[in-house]
């Protein structure tokens, strides 16, 4: 009887540790496409359609960024580490 509540404590502890371990992926997504919109650097009419991110391991992330102009689309590569509540982020050619 005591081993399924030692197991139930320590899942209960792992879950809580993996939550609390950074940002979700998909709010990290979601900061990463709205920082990326927001760069100057962009070129006039286009958008970013799309982030989707991995973990890499650590604090890094890699993935794949969407641009759109309307009529054409282009993917490229993304790396993204982040370090507590900030992220730096890279869109490689």
């Amino acid at each position: 009887m005591k081993m399924p509540v030692r197991l139930i404590i320590i899942l209960i502890a792992s879950l809580g540790l993996t939550t609390a371990c950074g940002p979700s992926i998909e709010s990290l997504e979601e900061d990463v496409k709205k920082a990326i919109s927001a760069d100057a650097d962009l070129k006039p009419g286009v958008f970013v359609k799309s982030v989707s991110l991995v973990k890499k391991g650590g604090n890094e992330y890699t993935g794949i960024i969407e641009l759109t102009d309307g009529s054409e689309t282009v993917t490229a590569d993304l790396e993204v580490t982040v370090d507590g509540s900030r992220f730096i982020w890279k869109i490689k050619e």
